[in-house]
């Protein structure tokens, strides 16, 4: 017997979901949902169970990552809310919902060929950068050095006696 029909607004989906509840025989309370019967002896649970069905349903939404990747996003993990992704070729991954990507029309394969460059650039320069910055000496030594005390202990533990060095 239909009793009434539940309006369920997930949090910040800005989108309603018209449910309708009915009851059995028994008492028990159920629903149906994307052709799936969810039902419960409390209407409070019924309610979770579709929440957590729509909120968890497995859609294939397409994206395109900071690396050219092509893929689809087919869920999310309920346990700690990573993505649930499949790659192109098949490789199927988690990733963080705060991970920045394209929808596949707001990207060209121009501007992603543009960006591998960029990388590849700043790759090399940070592998030149960390070459010539090799060698250097920190401060202390230089001054331990210069004035024949060990200043290395001082930096740990203030209140220790200085060593001479050799």
């Amino acid at each position: 017997m239909h009793l009434f029909d539940m309006k369920l607004t997930p949090a910040n989906s800005g989108k309603t979901f018209i449910v309708p509840i009915q009851v059995d025989e028994t008492g028990r309370f159920f629903t149906e949902h994307d052709g799936e019967v969810y039902e419960a002896e409390q209407l409070n649970y019924l309610r979770n169970h579709i929440m957590d069905a729509i909120t968890s349903s497995r859609k294939e939404v397409p994206f395109v990552d900071e690396y050219g990747r092509r893929g689809v996003i087919r869920g999310w993990h309920k346990g700690n809310r990573d993505m649930l992704i499949t790659y192109a070729n098949g490789t199927k991954d988690r990733k963080s919902g705060y991970v920045y990507v394209w929808r596949p029309d707001e990207i060209t394969e121009e501007k992603i060929e543009h960006i591998k460059t960029l990388r590849s650039e700043i790759e090399t320069r940070e592998q030149e950068l960390k070459e010539l910055l090799s060698g250097r000496s920190e401060m202390d030594d230089l001054l331990s050095e210069a004035v024949g005390v060990d200043f290395s202990d001082w930096h740990h533990d203030p209140e220790a006696s200085f060593n001479e060095v050799a």
